[in-house]
């Protein structure tokens, strides 16, 4: 690339590469003394621009909105298993209820009694069953929820701040939009 080379034994590298490679320095580590190298050098300091600090800004507010989201879908998690385990239990109680109910009454011979109570662990049964499809449906939702890719999540937070009005995230979701598909002749 006609950069400077560094000679180490049979290899020759460049600065960066030296750095992360022959020194084994961390890459934020080796970025800061290049850049520092770079600014004594020149005697001018490397800046990013408005844009590339304004997409840092907006990237650092969707991790942290994308946090705040996490912890509201641990909260919906969570809430879905006691919704669960309470509708199990109010059938198991109802069953219960009556099944005393059937054991209290006075006047049913054995064969009634059992046929009752045969009767309400059927519905028990049913209504458990008929609760299981409903919580693997509300929980797939849940699922679908976490399965969305981070650039469509990053995409509609930027859109809704473009729709509160800033600039930059606008044009940060224009510079998002896929590029069009050349027209095939």
């Amino acid at each position: 690339d006609g950069g400077d080379r560094i000679k180490c034994g049979t290899r020759n590298l460049n600065v960066s590469d030296f750095l992360t490679k022959h020194l084994n320095m961390p890459w934020k580590e080796a970025d800061k003394t290049l850049r520092d190298s770079y600014s004594r050098q020149t005697g001018r300091e490397l800046h990013a621009t408005p844009r590339q600090q304004a997409r840092r800004q907006l990237w650092a507010e969707f991790q942290a909105e994308r946090g705040e989201r996490q912890q509201q879908r641990t909260q919906k998690w969570e809430a879905q298993r006691r919704s669960e385990s309470s509708r199990l239990q109010d059938i198991k109680q109802e069953y219960q209820a009556k099944k005393s109910r059937v054991y209290d009454g006075r006047g049913m011979t054995p064969a009634a009694r059992r046929a009752a109570v045969s009767v309400a662990r059927m519905e028990r049964v049913t209504k458990e069953s008929a609760l299981r499809e409903q919580i693997q449906r509300e929980r797939e939702l849940l699922k679908a929820e976490q399965r969305r890719p981070a650039t469509e999540q990053y995409r509609e937070f930027l859109a809704g701040k473009a729709q509160a009005g800033d600039e930059y995230a606008l044009s940060e979701l224009r510079r998002m939009r896929p590029e069009p598909a050349e027209r095939e002749r």
